[in-house]
């Protein structure tokens, strides 16, 4: 009784201290900031402060807030804070920026508890720091910078070796950071390098124009309102193009727009207004502002790389230094070839060798039509020699020969009629459109192999981001157990785990980059394009990547078995009219047809042609004798022939049979063929089915493994479930991420094997094809459901 009688007195004395430390109701803060308005680029923090404020005092006292804006003019700012401790309804004053924080800690007395928001560094700007990582100095503390201008500058030299470093920054940056020039000075001396300081002026051009020839790196520090989005864009394109990599103090900002390398300092600057409400709030509750503490010790250190800048600029990290980095647009290769799924196709039936190759043989078969052809043409044949005879036989010739003879000759021919020229002209213009058939086969194949290398590429750069994000994951978790750590509730062992568990992912993620560009060279060799073109694919979200090669109306054909089934046998109809591998059988078929009845009219009709000849001595030499040489008359013929084979040793039957085995065998071979193209399409249309369904399954169990892991994560970060618990649960979302990824374009692959296997790729066909396809489609429903 008596220990719950103390500890309802210490209680009451709790509460009446408390009480008596905020009876004071309202508070007025001063909030001194240097941007020149509450639109500029970083407004948001005295919005987010005044939000952090108000939800951590809104159930205890009011607070008011005046904002002084001030627009980097430091007599502006001195009149602010002048005003500020004068004024006797404000109770506490902020500054906010750098350039506010530095005229703030350059002040000597402080008559009211004030916050400095950011130094910069309180070594240099001989800002005191106790053992105890307070300020030490009566009514002022400061939150010391998550930045670190050394730690980016050696990182960009661990990217590159430069030897003269340009500071950029805004036009009043000597005024803004009047230590810049030691802080700048101790980096570059420990490296052995140079620098100067380039502010911003009036342009893009013109700043470009003040960087020394020399320069042969950029560090980037804020310029705010002073260049847009897209000057920024610019100005990183123009240090890309000449090779000059940048490192931007502000990160991710910055690397968006073409810087090269940062440290991610958007989480560091969130953190922020909380820090600031904090001590507000202990300030409130009478805690001296000179011992609170002025580093957060939870402060994130991710260093970030633009992989679009390095190749642009050609300077490209190590894989260590990738491994301890976040890489942002990572598969995002700066380039004028761009490409979408159809395109592909185009290109690819233009270019694709094996199209080329199989485009001669209909060419090929054309010629040997032409060559038949030309075997009912008239012959004509002309010849003409020299002939040298011995003195005997010109003697004996009487003047019609001398020993030297020049002779000429001619003949003609004509077939009138002969069967097996006939039936070889039909027989090779069917062989023609076999070849035909075969070209289109090959189109067919090169059509769904491009499509298939093209989806490849999605799904490894869709794996690229997967392993990308997980490496950020596990980078937070990292970050979470150094907070942890900090305070206590996590030993070095976590640590040691996180870091194994970052060396495996990046593990996983180089091995995804490397896939990514074996997919790419697949890409490029089916495109008989150079294999290591680089190349971007039109972007597409994953939502409508199902769409690319289909449609809603075809999609309700395949979420149930009885459609399914429907569309199958429809497919199926479909397909043995379309396919050209049975259409190759037909006109094989059809040329054995052809050649069966030429050797069956070798019984009973003849071959029928007409010929002539003509035959003269053009001139005679060295005639013999005392007998005056003949006359130089032509001798001509002209003639009707017909020819009839009366025996043959029974080769005109046998030929006949073997034409007729031949038909039967590939009659045999065309339902062979026909059964197992069917089977094909059966078999492609279940497993399009299936995967179909489970695009949705998939999508379920990637949310789920998605919500179950913040779940997990935000219990370990506040100590409530062990480390294998947070892996096993981000192994598990990542799976289930990746297998809605692939479910996605599992099913688009497999639905695109029922397109092939029924010869027509309705993605590709027009509009009116469509339409036509779906009237067919409708008519045979309707035709199998009166059946029923």
């Amino acid at each position: 009784m008596k220990k719950h009688t103390r500890f309802l007195a210490l209680l009451f004395c709790c509460f009446f201290i408390v009480s008596a430390i905020t009876a004071q109701k309202e508070w007025t803060i001063s909030l001194i900031t240097e941007n020149p308005h509450s639109d500029s680029e970083f407004s948001w923090l005295e919005e987010k402060i005044q939000e952090e404020v108000n939800l951590l005092l809104k159930n205890r006292v009011k607070i008011n807030f005046k904002v002084a804006h001030t627009a980097y003019d430091i007599a502006k700012m001195q009149a602010a804070y002048e005003a500020a401790y004068s004024d006797p309804s404000i109770d506490i004053v902020i500054s906010l920026g750098a350039m506010s924080s530095g005229v703030m800690s350059g002040m000597k007395n402080y008559t009211k508890p004030s916050i400095a928001s950011i130094i910069i560094d309180s070594k240099i700007q001989q800002i005191p720091l106790t053992e105890e990582g307070t300020s030490g100095i009566e009514n002022f503390t400061y939150i010391q910078s998550p930045f670190s201008m050394e730690r980016d500058i050696n990182s960009l030299y661990r990217l590159k070796e430069f030897k003269k470093l340009g500071i950029v920054g805004g036009s009043n940056l000597i005024n803004y950071l009047p230590f810049l020039d030691q802080i700048m000075g101790n980096v570059c001396t420990k490296l052995g390098t140079d620098f100067t300081i380039i502010p911003y002026t009036t342009s893009v051009e013109t700043t470009l124009a003040k960087i020394p020839a020399d320069v042969d790196a950029i560090y980037f520090l804020p310029v705010y309102d002073e260049m847009t989005p897209t000057e920024l864009s610019q100005f990183f394109a123009a240090l890309n193009e000449k090779g000059i990599p940048s490192a931007a103090l502000l990160g991710r900002q910055y690397l968006n727009r073409g810087a090269l390398l940062g440290y991610d300092a958007d989480a560091n600057l969130q953190r922020m207004p909380r820090r600031i409400a904090i001590d507000v709030m202990k300030i409130i509750e009478g805690q001296a502002a000179a011992d609170l503490p002025v580093i957060i010790p939870t402060y994130s250190d991710n260093l970030l790389i633009n992989m679009q800048a390095a190749y642009a600029s050609r300077v490209f990290p190590d894989f260590d230094l990738m491994s301890a980095a976040v890489l942002l647009n990572f598969d995002n290769i700066p380039t004028d070839r761009k490409i979408s799924l159809k395109s592909a196709i185009t290109e690819g039936l233009t270019n694709n060798l094996d199209v080329k190759i199989s485009a001669f043989d209909p060419e090929i078969a054309q010629k040997e039509v032409e060559l038949a052809r030309a075997e009912l043409k008239p012959q004509a044949d002309f010849s003409t020699n020299l002939s040298i005879i011995d003195e005997a036989r010109a003697e004996r010739s009487f003047g019609t020969q001398g020993r030297l003879n020049w002779l000429a000759s001619g003949t003609v021919s004509q077939i009138v009629y002969a069967e097996p020229a006939v039936a070889n002209v039909m027989i090779q213009d069917l062989l023609k459109q076999r070849q035909e058939e075969a070209l289109e086969q090959t189109q067919l194949d090169v059509v769904i192999d491009v499509a298939t290398a093209y989806l490849n590429v999605l799904q490894a750069q869709s794996f690229v981001r997967i392993q990308n994000q997980n490496v950020g994951v596990t980078r937070e978790n990292y970050d979470i157990s150094k907070a942890k750590e900090a305070v206590g509730y996590a030993g070095a062992s976590d640590l040691y785990r996180w870091e194994s568990e970052l060396a495996l992912k990046n593990i996983d993620l180089n091995d995804a980059s490397a896939q990514l560009q074996q997919a790419k060279y697949q890409l490029n060799q089916l495109l008989n394009r150079p294999i290591a073109e680089q190349f971007q694919l039109e972007e597409v979200s994953l939502a409508d990547q199902m769409l690319i090669v289909t449609d809603s109306r075809v999609l309700n054909l395949i979420n149930n078995y009885g459609a399914l089934a429907d569309f199958s046998d429809f497919l199926v109809k479909e397909a043995m009219i379309r396919l050209p591998e049975l259409k190759q059988f037909d006109y094989s078929i059809a040329a054995q047809q052809r050649l069966q009845r030429s050797r069956e009219r070798a019984f009973y009709l003849p071959s029928v042609a007409v010929s002539g000849s003509i035959d003269q001595t053009l001139k005679k030499f060295n005639v013999v004798g005392d007998i005056p040489p003949a006359t130089n008359k032509a001798q001509w013929s002209i003639g009707l022939g017909l020819q009839y084979p009366i025996a043959q040793g029974g080769k005109r039957r046998i030929n006949v049979e073997q034409s007729k085995l031949n038909i039967l065998q590939l009659r045999d071979q065309r339902h062979n063929v026909q059964n197992q193209l069917e089977l094909r399409l059966r078999a492609a249309m279940e497993t399009a089915g299936a995967s179909y369904s489970r695009v949705q399954l998939s999508k379920e169990a990637a949310n789920a493994g998605k919500a179950n892991f913040e779940i997990v994560q935000d219990a370990y970060s506040q100590g409530l479930v062990q480390i294998t618990a947070l892996i096993d649960a981000q192994n598990a979302a990542l799976q289930t991420e990746i297998s809605a990824v692939n479910a996605i374009y599992q099913f688009v692959t497999d639905f695109l094997a029922v397109e092939r296997a029924t010869g027509f790729y309705y993605f590709l066909a027009t509009t009116a094809e469509q339409n036509a396809f779906f009237d067919r489609l409708i008519a045979f429903l309707a035709a199998k459901e009166r059946m029923r």
